[in-house]
C-alpha cells in the first residue's frame, strides 16, 4: 500500500545505532528502491507502539530508541504487533524510558477498553490482548503471547504471562511483572520495580 501520509512511530537499535546491521544517523532519511516493500523482507521498520521496540531490541542490552517518522510504500502483518515496513524512514530525536511508556499506554488506552478510575482493573486473555488501567491503586493483567499490560498512577501494577509480553507502569510505588520468553518489564517512578522471568 502506498501512502503520502507521514506515520509516526518508534524504532530500536543497538548502542551503535545499528539495525540489522544498517547504519542509521540522526536527523537522516533514508528510502529504500526494493519493492515491493514487505515487512519482514525488505524496507525499513518501525513500530507504532514503542513498547513493542522492546521485542526487537531489548531494554537491558545497551539499546536506543528513536522516534522516527514512515512514508512511501507500507507493508503490515496482520495479526503480529505493530511493526511495518515503509520505503522512507526519517530518524529523529530519542525517546526516553519514561515517554515510551506513556507513549505506549496511550496506544493501548486507544486501543482496548481501558478502565479509569481509582482502583481500576483491566483484565484480559488471548494472543494480542491488551489491558490498560489508569488510577490509584490501578492494575491490569493478561495472559497470552505478545500480550501488553499497561497502567498509570500511584500503586498501580501492571503483569503479563507470554511470550513476547509486555507490562509498562507509572506512577509511585508502581510494579511491573512479566513473565514468558523475550518479556519486557519497564516503571517509572519513585519505589517502582520491575521484573522479569523467561
Amino acid at each position: 500500500m502506498k501512502t503520502k501520509e507521514v506515520i509516526k512511530g518508534y524504532k530500536g537499535f543497538n548502542k551503535d545505532l545499528k539495525c540489522m546491521g544498517f547504519q542509521y544517523e540522526e536527523g537522516k532519511e533514508y528510502e529504500t528502491d526494493k519493492k515491493p516493500v514487505r515487512c519482514t523482507k525488505n524496507g525499513f521498520h518501525l513500530c507504532e507502539n514503542p513498547l513493542d521496540t522492546w521485542s526487537y531490541y531489548p531494554l537491558n542490552s545497551g539499546s536506543k530508541y528513536y522516534q522516527v517518522e514512515g512514508s512511501g510504500d507500507v507493508s503490515r502483518v496482520e495479526k503480529e504487533d505493530s511493526k511495518i515496513a515503509v520505503q522512507k524512514i526519517k530518524i529523529n530525536a530519542a525517546i526516553s524510558l519514561f515517554d515510551m511508556i506513556k507513549i505506549g499506554v496511550d496506544v493501548i488506552l486507544k486501543k482496548v477498553k481501558a478502565t479509569i478510575g481509582d482502583y481500576a482493573h483491566a483484565a484480559t486473555t488471548g494472543y494480542h490482548a491488551h489491558a490498560a488501567t489508569t488510577g490509584y491503586h490501578a492494575y491490569a493483567a493478561t495472559t497470552g503471547d505478545s500480550a501488553h499490560a499497561a497502567t498509570t498512577g500511584h500503586y498501580a501494577h501492571a503483569a503479563t504471562t507470554g511470550d513476547y509480553a509486555h507490562a509498562a507502569t507509572t506512577g509511585y510505588h508502581a510494579h511491573a511483572t512479566t513473565t514468558g520468553s523475550h518479556a519486557h518489564a519497564a516503571t517509572t517512578g519513585d519505589s517502582a520495580h520491575a521484573a522479569t522471568t523467561g
